[in-house]
């Protein structure tokens, strides 16, 4: 079973407009879980997000199973994780399986070397 997800409004319109732009590209398999995140995601109002979710702009401290490391990143849109410190794309395996988990919730993700891994968001740092 799938953990359940929490997106804000305004980002969940961001990210469908994203979507639908960038189809066709490489990152198609990881575009077609994005939409499917989206679809299922949990809306709330901007300013009801629980400071304990994954979200955009959002400093994140997850554990990744396979490798068993820690990592800390800030998920940003595409094209900003090279302006900000640590930013983990949201069009990236990683990023797009952490965004609207709540603290301690995992989701499984393919790595783009075809493995199954598992994170696991254990705080908003």
């Amino acid at each position: 079973m799938l953990a359940p997800i929490v997106l804000s409004h305004s980002i969940h319109a961001q990210l469908s407009i994203l979507v639908r732009l960038l189809r066709g590209s490489n990152s198609d398999k990881i575009l077609e879980f994005l939409e499917q995140e989206l679809a299922r995601a949990n809306l709330v109002g901007d300013d009801e997000l629980d400071p304990r979710v994954a979200a955009v702009g959002r400093c994140v401290l997850n554990l990744e199973d396979v490798a068993n490391i820690r990592k800390v990143g800030t998920l940003v849109l595409p094209g900003d994780e090279h302006r900000v410190a640590g930013g983990l794309s949201l069009i990236e395996p990683e990023g797009a399986s952490l965004l609207g988990l709540s603290e301690g919730q995992s989701m499984a993700f393919w790595s783009e070397s075809n493995v199954v891994c598992k994170v696991t968001l254990e705080a908003i740092v």
